[in-house]
């Protein structure tokens, strides 16, 4: 009897749930399990097993000692991490869990140092040539009214690391900048206008070969609500020639506005999105390419792979009902009256 890939995801957020759905689209059958910071994460009652973790912030180094026991434990053939905060000590460490024949969907410790830094983005941009906004390190308030004037209102200010919209403000006038009091882990950037379009890209061997731009059209604490895969190739090009040009593996996600100007890199993300789905409902299954290409060296024609545009998500809230059983908790259906 063929064994069962087994799969360890980190996060059991709506990127997992994400990856889930695609793998399972596959038909292929996959013994996936989790590790998350949140017992009751409704994630860890959807797959097979799930392991309960401190958060990567509160010692990084334990957090990945506590991945590899764990992968090792489980015979885990492939770990795919989720979370920003944790891509660059996976990275740093990836060799350990191939030396234990376990590959992590992660890419080389510089692009991700890169990535995960919004300031290093902007040298990066500057670098290559690649258009971006116009970005300033906060050194007091009195340098981001300096910054405003020099740019005109308005002007956005968000964490140099960090991910989602928390602590993202779009500052309109001198007198909501007044109110604010930005520390100095934050960037100031020129904001740019236009559609903002979340272009997931898929790699084959280290090389981008495919990008699906989607329209967000509503969205919640930074993840998208409501959606629609759209078919423009200056914004699918312009996202892979930045995954090129930082050597990522497996899939990215790339934040892209569209203007009169043309693209403008507002992100970049060197992981699976929150809302990858989507193109894996336009037809192409990210999770499953990534998997058979990143871990058995499947190989797949870039120029079979077509998306449909004009498919649309919208999401809902779904319930998970959990009763405990000894010490453990477990997911049920109620039953109908």
């Amino acid at each position: 009897m063929k064994m069962r890939t087994r799969i360890l995801i980190s996060g059991a957020g709506p990127a997992t749930f994400g990856i889930l759905k695609g793998l399972r689209y596959s038909g292929e059958a996959f013994q996936c399990s989790i590790v998350e910071v949140q017992p009751w994460a409704a994630g860890n009652y959807v797959v097979d097993r799930f392991f309960v973790i401190p958060p990567v912030g509160k010692d990084p180094q334990e957090y990945v000692n506590r991945i590899l026991r764990i992968s090792r434990r489980e015979k885990i053939d492939l770990v795919i991490p989720t979370v920003s905060e944790e891509l660059l000590p996976l990275a740093e460490r990836r060799h350990e869990f191939e030396e234990q024949g376990i590959r992590v969907m992660v890419s080389n410790p510089a692009a991700i140092a890169v990535t995960v830094d919004k300031w290093k983005t902007y040298q990066f941009c500057q670098a290559e040539g690649i258009r971006c906004p116009r970005t300033g390190l906060v050194q007091g308030k009195d340098s981001v009214g300096a910054f405003a004037r020099r740019m005109g209102f308005p002007i956005s200010l968000k964490p140099r690391w960090g991910r989602g919209s928390a602590g993202f403000h779009v500052v309109r006038d001198m007198k909501v900048l007044k109110t604010l009091n930005p520390v100095h882990s934050t960037i100031m950037q020129e904001y740019i206008g236009g559609m903002e379009y979340s272009t997931d890209v898929l790699m084959q061997d280290g090389i981008p070969v495919l990008a699906v731009p989607r329209e967000r059209l509503r969205t919640e604490s930074g993840i998208s609500v409501i959606g629609k895969t759209v078919r423009l190739p200056k914004v699918s090009k312009f996202a892979i020639n930045i995954c090129e040009a930082l050597g990522l593996e497996g899939v990215a996600n790339v934040q892209i506005k569209l203007d009169r100007g043309g693209p403008t890199l507002i992100e970049v993300n060197p992981r699976f999105a929150g809302t990858t789905i989507l193109s894996v409902a336009a037809g192409v299954n990210f999770p499953y390419l990534a998997v058979k290409n990143f871990l058995r060296g499947e190989r797949f024609v870039p120029s079979e792979l077509r998306f449909r545009p004009n498919v649309m998500l919208t999401r809902f809230w779904a319930d998970i009902f959990l009763e405990k059983h000894g010490s453990r908790w477990k997911a049920f259906e109620p039953d109908r009256a």
